[in-house]
């Protein structure tokens, strides 16, 4: 391993980061996004799904920590130390969601290409950058999208039960 390519936290909770994997689990890596993560984390566990979560940093593990029970690695989730040390090639699945669509975008083609990992879904930022995900076979997914299809289907919902 690269010198410095993880660490483990101290004063949250203390954790192995190379603890058994839960047996017979779905075992999901999620990489990035303090926020987004943890919410995923907690409803795959919920689930019954293994998660580990990669963190950038000490305050996104802070953020991941109070919700997520899984494992959480702390570093950059372009590295290949830090890849290995997710166990990745046991993966069924990864979440690449960090706030940069290159950086999606780069850890979702290694972890295709290097690990093997064939069901991949990335965030990105940018909706019209779908397709060189779909060309990659990436599963693609807009935040923004999302919010603004449900934001806009509530609005037409109380326009209509207001003309009513």
């Amino acid at each position: 391993m690269g010198k410095g390519a993880y660490q483990e936290c101290q004063g949250v909770r203390t954790m192995k980061l190379f603890e058994a994997q839960k047996k017979n689990l779905p075992y999901t890596v999620i990489a990035g996004g303090a926020g987004f993560a943890a919410a995923l984390a907690e409803i795959l566990e919920a689930q019954g799904s293994d998660v580990l979560v990669i963190a950038r940093s000490q305050e996104a593990f802070r953020a991941i920590a109070s919700s997520c029970k899984g494992r959480i690695l702390v570093g950059d989730c372009t590295d290949m130390d830090m890849l290995r040390a997710a166990n990745l090639e046991k993966a069924a699945m990864v979440v690449a969601a960090t706030d940069d669509d290159n950086v999606n975008l780069l850890v979702a083609q290694l972890i295709k290409e290097v690990f093997g990992v064939q069901h991949i879904v990335a965030i990105i930022n940018e909706p019209e950058r779908e397709c060189v995900y779909r060309e990659l076979s990436v599963t693609a997914v807009s935040p923004v999208l999302i919010s603004a299809q449900a934001i806009a289907g509530r609005l037409l919902s109380v326009q209509k039960e207001d003309s009513l």
